[in-house]
């Protein structure tokens, strides 16, 4: 899935569905698709796996989403030409959240079926809804990262 494939309303549906998730968190999200492999050449699953997982630990610094407040900024790194997807929380969220499989798996099978947006739009309420239950919207709470989609 290339952000060629999606249109500006997909993009401003994605990000509605971010503005509405962070609205039941403090929390900070960031979707980032990446436009080339993670890997050069063949390689195998584990391999691939691992080098989506490295690239998200790497955006969530570079993007300055580990920078959040509360330590509790999460990065959903979607790598279409890897067909894997890898989430990555800053410290609080790493500590509070161990499994991200359900997030993925929405995404991914979106993937499989065609239906991109609804996949990632879904992965991000169940996302929202997880991290409401750990870091619940705070009285001075802001918006510390653009709600956007970062391609990369």
């Amino acid at each position: 899935m290339n952000t060629v494939f999606l249109t500006k309303n997909e993009l401003a549906s994605i990000e509605q569905a971010i503005i509405n998730a962070e609205g039941l968190t403090s929390a900070e999200i960031v979707v980032c698709i990446k436009t080339k492999s993670c890997v050069l050449g063949q390689t195998s699953q584990h391999t691939v796996r691992k080098a989506v997982e490295v690239e998200a630990e790497k955006k969530l610094r570079d993007l300055c989403v580990g920078k959040t407040r509360d330590k509790n900024g999460v990065i959903i790194l979607i790598s279409p030409e890897d067909r894997w997807v890898a989430v990555c929380g800053d410290k609080a969220v790493s500590d509070a959240i161990k499994n991200w499989q359900e997030v993925t798996s929405k995404i991914l099978t979106g993937i499989k079926k065609s239906k991109n947006v609804q996949g990632i739009i879904e992965a991000i309420d169940i996302l929202g809804c997880r991290l409401e239950k750990h870091f619940p919207v705070k009285s001075d709470d802001r918006n510390e990262i653009p709600d956007r989609i970062v391609v990369d």
